[in-house]
């Protein structure tokens, strides 16, 4: 039996089902709100909240509304067109509530959650102008009701406004422009949006479903179009000047409201004025992940944490909002769902409390499991592996690089092909016989292998070409300094500096993949070649590790490696054992090494990194500083001189013994 989508999982919807609530009940009203003529679900404040899921979409448009009453910013004007918490009426409600009733439920969870999310230490008082113009009657108008809680009937919608923000002395003020069916300019509703300050208090403006009510004006005088136009541009437009007013608005419920010709008229001209200042809110392209570890070592060993905080900025590299983290403790994984089934569902509950739609596992999933996953859950679920993957393939530049990235891909993806579509199913009778899904799958699987032998075949040629160009370096007699370390060290950084080259670099994992060559200088004249090779990383994907072999390979031909190093990151140490790893894997491990610690700049602490450079016998840089680069050019140098005087480096480079390093006065680069 298949999990239930996550919308049906609405708590209001769920009471609906059951009989607890009755249909009718579910449809929201925004200005039944206010008469008291909602059902309890929606009139009750506290119930209302207990039964609202702060999803991250409604958080981020109820913060910018926030703090836009709060002075402190955010956003004027807001026209959403999407649902963010069982309807567009539903989100209305909820600032209604905010609005009014925040102060008397300050410590409710959710109103608790929705402050927290916003960055203030409580909701902002503000006066609320309803604009429910699906109850609005272009003939009879609409009863509201003064900050006084007088009552009154109004004929147009600025006149309703005028009343709710000023009361009957507003009122008077747009008496004349009501009668004449004629909006006051933007000055006068300015002063108007400006009439709660006087009392410490906010302007917060609801439009509900602008169509209905401005269609039916225009259908009864065409001329009624250009008037709304006239008043929404002036509302906006004085919106936006007054501190401490923020507009929220929708336009239509359905597409029903637009499929004749007014409405379309009337939904375009409104959208023309809207897009002017406000901000649209949309569903996010952007995945919005939750990270998950199953955890089968003693708690306290921090390893689950260390992992956990690397995948995060896997994720982050990859262009993924991560919005939250999950590691589960447990002897051993689940077989089929890796973490417990119970936690599982709490974890389908939860993405759809903060809007989630990935979940992103720090492990390496098989076929299986992450068939099952994604089945139970209807959410789309990748792991790191394949989450590495897609770095690789957003950063490979070179044609290289995307024939070693796309052979690794290949390679991951294959024991993962499955029929999903259920068109192609087992069709044809017999035991053992194939259906057209299976044959289909089979011609993939073949297309598959026959495209990972091609790229097989062009790797090949890739390092009989970089033999050649071997030869013709040792041809040249120069020692060649390769720089290795954990992604995101800072290597492409330091040979830009060291060099004045002018590689891309950023600070995320894995932002440059190419290996990139350059001739550094040192004192007298002194020449090497450096190059910089692709970030290292715990658990390297065996198939990425393979693709990248003939590159990693080149750091066979170095005479010196230089390690660097991320002094500033916490988990430093576990990055430089990882490094050493990956170099005994490649047997390398022997070669002459420099430990070189960077990022010194971003701590302040200076006998700390004394006393590590000590510990380590490492040197410490800060690759965006050129001035701190000296003592790591005389060791270098030095490193360089002791390789050539021991026989290991290219003739013809030995030195004299008297030649000297004034690194002090002479220049460390071309």
């Amino acid at each position: 039996m298949s999990t239930p989508a996550w919308h049906t999982k609405c708590r209001i919807r769920e009471e609906v089902r059951a009989g607890a609530l009755r249909l009718a009940e579910f449809a929201a009203d925004l200005n039944a709100v206010r008469t008291g003529e909602a059902p309890a679900v929606y009139r009750d404040a506290n119930e209302f909240f207990y039964r609202t899921f702060p999803t991250y979409n409604l958080k981020r448009l109820v913060r910018d509304c926030l703090q836009r009453l709060a002075g402190h910013g955010g956003v004027p004007v807001i026209r959403f067109d999407v649902s963010y918490g069982g309807g567009k009426t539903h989100t209305l409600i909820t600032l209604l509530h905010l609005a009014e009733q925040a102060t008397r439920l300050a410590d409710h969870p959710t109103v608790r959650e929705f402050v927290q999310f916003s960055g203030l230490q409580e909701v902002p008082r503000a006066r609320v102008a309803l604009l429910p113009f699906d109850k609005f009657d272009v003939h009879e108008g609409l009863v509201v009701y003064g900050p006084d809680g007088g009552t009154r009937r109004v004929r147009t919608p600025w006149g309703a406004l005028a009343y709710q923000l000023a009361g009957d002395a507003g009122y008077a003020r747009v008496k004349a422009h009501e009668d004449g069916y004629d909006p006051p300019a933007e000055p006068l509703l300015a002063d108007l949006l400006r009439e709660p300050e006087k009392k410490g208090l906010g302007t917060l403006l609801l439009l509900d479903e602008a169509v209905w009510y401005c269609r039916a004006a225009v259908n009864q005088n065409a001329r009624h179009l250009g008037t709304l136009k006239d008043f929404f541009h002036s509302l906006v437009q004085a919106t936006v000047k007054v501190n401490r007013c923020a507009f929220v608005a929708t336009l239509i419920s359905s597409a029903v409201e637009a499929r004749d010709a007014t409405g379309a008229l009337v939904l375009q001209a409104l959208e023309d004025e809207f897009a002017k200042t406000q901000r649209t809110r949309k569903i996010d392209t952007i995945d919005r992940a939750i990270l998950v570890r199953v955890e089968t070592s003693p708690r306290g060993s921090g390893d689950a944490e260390i992992s956990i905080e690397e995948l995060r900025e896997l994720a982050r590299s990859s262009g993924v909002e991560v919005f939250d983290s999950i590691i589960q403790y447990r002897p051993t994984c689940d077989p089929k769902f890796v973490l417990g089934k119970g936690k599982l569902s709490q974890l389908i509950m939860r993405a759809m409390q903060i809007g989630a739609n990935l979940l992103i596992f720090d492990h390496e999933l098989t076929p299986a499991q992450l068939r099952s996953i994604a089945d139970f859950t209807e959410m789309k679920v990748i792991d790191r592996t394949q989450l590495i993957l897609d770095i690789f393939a957003k950063r490979a530049q070179s044609r290289e690089g995307k024939i070693q990235v796309e052979l690794a891909q290949l390679k991951y993806r294959l024991p993962r092909l499955a029929k999903r579509d259920k068109a192609l199913s087992r069709l044809a009778g017999g035991i053992g016989a194939r259906g057209p899904g299976e044959q289909k799958l089979e011609i993939d699987r073949r297309r598959v292998r026959d495209r990972i032998h091609q790229l097989e075949r062009e790797i090949e040629k890739i390092a009989q070409s970089r033999k050649q160009k071997k030869v013709s370096r040792i041809k040249k007699d120069l020692p060649i300094i390769s720089i290795v370390g954990y992604t995101n060290a800072g290597k492409s950084t330091l040979l830009n500096t060291l060099t004045k080259s002018a590689v891309f670099t950023e600070d995320r994992l894995f932002a440059t993949l190419d290996p990139k060559s350059a001739r550094l200088r040192f004192p007298r004249d002194r020449e090497a070649i450096i190059t910089d090779t692709v970030g290292f990383i715990r658990n390297l994907p065996p198939d990425l590790f393979a693709a990248f072999r003939a590159t990693l390979d080149e750091l066979k031909d170095a005479d010196v490696l230089l390690h660097l190093v991320d002094l500033s990151n916490p988990y430093f140490e576990e990055h430089i054992r990882a490094v050493e790893e990956i170099l005994t894997e490649l047997e390398i491990a022997e070669k002459p090494t420099l430990l070189v610690f960077n990022k010194i700049d971003r701590i302040e602490d200076k006998s700390l990194i004394k006393h590590l450079c000590l510990r380590f016998g490492a040197v410490a840089i800060s690759a965006l500083d050129p001035d701190s680069l000296n003592p790591l050019l005389v060791r270098l140098s030095t490193v360089v001189e002791e390789l050539a005087f021991d026989g290991r480096g290219k003739e013809g480079y030995r030195e004299s013994p008297e030649d000297t390093i004034k690194t002090e006065t002479e220049e460390i680069w071309v």
